[in-house]
């Protein structure tokens, strides 16, 4: 039996995608030998919840909590007046709180962990093979630096996102980016692995460190498992309307208005009475999206159904016609690859994504699953909607399906059996 330290702040009963990765990494790497000690983020310690996937765990995890002043209980001490689901995912509070720390000397809003997490660790660290860190948030990484250090123990750094280059990061002054660049080459020195969700990521380290040797970068992408869609195959409705979803959360630099406006345009000019398009909104959304949707939407052609266990999610793409895939069109966009779009090839969906040129219009194209708008134009969205709605008023498949060849690439057992190569052959 192999060990494994794994550092993760965000962990069930945390919910979201990112904690999707590192549960299905624990429970396929028992399959390979690997018993892991978990040290995970205090369970109150993030606003998105899903209990269901602690029945994903293997037995033989240990799941260990090291308590932090995190961003939720500040929110919550901060502001009692709001209702608690508006205050805890506010666009308002979540950006005053991170402008606040990128001007502090820190990695990110969860740095207080960092200690803690160590002083929990250090005994499974001395008795692993390896210890892995994944980000967000980076403080993860720092811990398991020090631990890697004072243990000599072999350690893999996982970044979900890329950190200096990652979209949401701002950086106040060049003194701040300077910083943040100092402490990520820090962590890529230090470790013996370094893997990215995306093969742009993966170059995009090589070309800034190339003092390393460039097979300590990896590729370890998201990925789905079929069997987990088995129950809930792709059946929806054979007439219109054209029922579009989006799973995950709409906030920060997200921007929906574009496709509001085409799905307006395209309501008025079938107009009748009821739409021909309806979007269903599955995850966390800012009240700027609900004003949007307000705006440009009648009531009857929006849903906001909110943060939904895994199952229900599944369920919801089952029924739905047309999978959306949204992301920011901000610097260093192009090396994302967002986990959702990882589900949407499991539920074999036609997938419409408004995302730049770059990983996820790659990927999209490589495993022919549907059809990338490279540019926020909302007469771009709309034409290309109509198609979708002409084909489906036509009684013809939405898309052509993916190429299953493709795909078998990105089954989360493929994807972990190469993590456990990659550890095993170090």
């Amino acid at each position: 039996m192999k060990n494994l330290l794994f550092l993760a702040y965000f962990f069930p009963p945390h919910g979201g995608g990112g904690v999707l990765r590192s549960v299905e990494t624990v429970r396929l790497l028992s399959s390979h030998g690997w018993r892991t000690t978990v040290v995970a983020g205090p369970e109150d310690g993030y606003w998105i919840k899903d209990e269901s996937l602690l029945g994903r765990l293997p037995e033989s995890t240990k799941v260990l909590r090291a308590g932090a002043l995190n961003p939720v209980r500040i929110l919550r001490f901060a502001d009692r007046s709001q209702d608690r689901k508006e205050k805890l995912r506010s666009e308002r509070a979540i950006r005053k709180w991170r402008r606040f720390a990128d001007w502090l000397p820190v990695p990110d809003v969860y740095c207080t962990w960092i200690a803690p997490a160590v002083r929990k660790s250090f005994k499974a660290a001395s008795q692993a093979d390896w210890i892995m860190s994944t980000s967000p948030p980076e403080s993860a990484h720092l811990a398991a630096w020090y631990l890697a250090g004072r243990t000599d123990t072999r350690w893999a750094a996982d970044f979900r996102d890329p950190w200096v280059r990652g979209i949401y990061r701002k950086f106040p002054t060049a003194l701040h980016r300077a910083l943040q660049r100092h402490l990520e080459r820090m962590v890529v020195k230090r470790a013996d692995l370094v893997l990215a969700s995306s093969e742009e990521a993966v170059e995009d380290f090589r070309s800034r460190y190339p003092e390393q040797p460039e097979d300590k970068f990896q590729f370890v992408p998201n990925g789905f498992d079929s069997r987990e869609f088995s129950d809930f195959p792709h059946n929806p409705p054979q007439n219109a309307p054209l029922t579009i979803i989006h799973t995950g959360n709409l906030t920060l630099d997200r921007d929906p208005v574009p496709l509001f406006r085409a799905l307006a345009a395209l309501n008025r000019e079938f107009g009748g009475e009821s739409p021909c398009c309806k979007i269903e909104l599955v995850g966390l959304c800012d009240k700027r999206v609900r004003k949007a949707a307000q705006e440009f939407l009648s009531g009857d052609s929006v849903t906001f159904s909110g943060y939904l266990p895994r199952g229900e999610v599944l369920k919801k793409l089952a029924g739905s016609h047309l999978a959306l895939l949204l992301e920011s069109f901000a610097l260093n966009a192009e090396l994302v690859v967002p986990g959702k779009l990882y589900d949407y090839l499991g539920a074999r969906m036609p997938v419409l994504a408004l995302v730049p040129k770059g990983a996820a219009s790659r990927l999209i194209e490589k495993t022919g699953c549907g059809v990338a708008v490279t540019e926020p134009d909302s007469r771009k969205i709309q034409n290309t909607l109509r198609t979708f709605l002409d084909r489906l008023q036509n009684g013809k498949p939405l898309h052509p399906p993916p190429e299953e060849n493709e795909l078998a690439c990105y089954e989360r057992s493929a994807v972990v059996g190469r993590l456990d190569e990659l550890l095993c052959q170090r």
